[in-house]
């Protein structure tokens, strides 16, 4: 399933499929640091979800360990961990996902 993301902080926007946000912002030449090259060890990827979200993949135990269980309060990922859901019957057209880069590399 495809999902489109919006990045507010640099008016970008990526479409997220097969492959994790980290990824795909990569791919969009938007530079995120990752000390740890996408392995969820090192946490210097976080996004904040602004808004949306239910198209993505749940906060999984690799997120939970490194940030601890706050996703609710604080709403942060992992963008290496974020993923789209799979198999799926969300209507990802019509949901608004927006999220801010919190590490953004020069």
């Amino acid at each position: 399933m495809k999902v489109e993301i919006q990045i507010s902080n640099i008016g970008e926007s990526v479409e997220l499929e097969e492959t994790s946000l980290l990824e795909c912002l990569r791919k969009k030449g938007i530079r995120i640091r990752s000390s740890c090259g996408g392995h969820a060890t090192c946490s210097d990827c976080v996004v904040k979800v602004k808004s949306g979200g239910k198209s993505l993949s749940e906060v999984n135990f690799k997120e939970k360990k490194l940030l601890g269980n706050v996703y609710y309060i604080t709403k942060e990922r992992l963008a290496c961990q974020v993923h789209s859901k799979k198999g799926e019957s969300i209507d990802a057209a019509s949901e608004k996902i927006e999220v801010e880069v919190v590490n953004l590399d020069p």
